[in-house]
């Protein structure tokens, strides 16, 4: 029976602000297995989340320590090459890749929860889904052409259509596990998929990217992108001027309201596990959902 390992690659994952606890909690019930590929030489408390993890799902869950490398081309490789050692240790017939920022909503994974069996029987190779990418407390679009994100105009429900700035608005998430299908440079997506699926629940349920979510590890999050994964300055240098703008900018936008908002205007779109989080200033796991 083909069953699916959800793929989840941490760095650092707690103290740069990401959501690593709830990334996990929220697609747990469509796995079969979950697949933890941790830096044990983290500096936060990747480590204990991931053995907490452990021992709430021990009959679906392992770990696997991964030392990030160190003087590798700069262009993402070293999550890249983090992600695809991962994904070399899943043993079950699919993987699902779910970074550590993205949550999927709940109508979301019940579907893949229902239609994976079909999927695979199938023999389809990957599935597409719709991403939507939000940044600074789920408050804007990730890359909206405003000044940094300071014009506090809400969008307007006629211009959604989940288009942004960023570089992706669709990713293959799910995908066959064989030699053929690597992942992708910067690990968002794979290559090599022949047997391609689009998930259409995903239009309208897509997976949120909550992106540079809270204010504390803003700063700390941006240049960690650019000094330890986007580093070759003559591709991607404009991640170092990003950071510096915004480490150099901070006391334009630290105390700004907006950081501290419980709400969204994409709020229908964010998974009940994650709407706990606006308002957040900084992330701190939450043990109490492991109990």
């Amino acid at each position: 029976m083909d069953e699916l390992t959800g793929l989840f690659v941490w760095r650092n994952a707690v103290s740069l602000g990401y959501m690593p606890l709830e990334s996990v909690l929220a697609t747990e019930p469509m796995l079969d297995k979950i697949l933890i590929c941790y830096d044990p030489e983290s500096g936060d408390e990747t480590e204990k989340l991931a053995k907490a993890i452990e021992d709430k799902f021990p009959s679906k869950t392992y770990l696997v320590p991964f030392v990030w490398p160190s003087n590798v081309a700069g262009d993402g490789s070293r999550i890249g090459i983090a992600t695809q050692y991962g994904l070399e240790q899943v043993r079950t017939s699919y993987a699902v890749n779910i970074q550590s920022d993205e949550i999927w909503p709940i109508e979301l994974v019940d579907v893949v929860k229902e239609n994976f069996p079909i999927w695979a029987s199938r023999g389809i190779e990957g599935v597409r889904f719709k991403v939507l990418h939000l940044e600074h407390n789920a408050q804007f679009y990730q890359g909206d052409d405003r000044n940094f994100w300071f014009d506090e105009q809400p969008h307007q429900p006629s211009t959604w259509n989940f288009q942004s700035g960023a570089g992706y608005n669709v990713a293959i998430k799910l995908f066959k596990r064989c030699p053929k299908i690597k992942m992708s440079h910067d690990a968002w997506s794979v290559e090599n998929v022949a047997l391609l699926h689009h998930c259409q629940t995903s239009d309208v349920h897509p997976i949120v990217h909550l992106h540079d979510f809270f204010r504390d590890s803003l700063v700390d999050l941006r240049q960690n992108a650019a000094k330890e994964i986007w580093t070759d300055q003559s591709k991607f240098g404009n991640y170092a001027v990003t950071a510096n703008a915004i480490e150099e900018s901070k006391a334009k936008w630290f105390d700004n309201p907006l950081w501290s908002k419980t709400d969204s205007p994409f709020i229908e779109y964010i998974n009940p596990i994650a709407r706990q989080l606006l308002g957040n200033l900084s992330y701190k796991v939450r043990w109490s959902l492991l109990e």
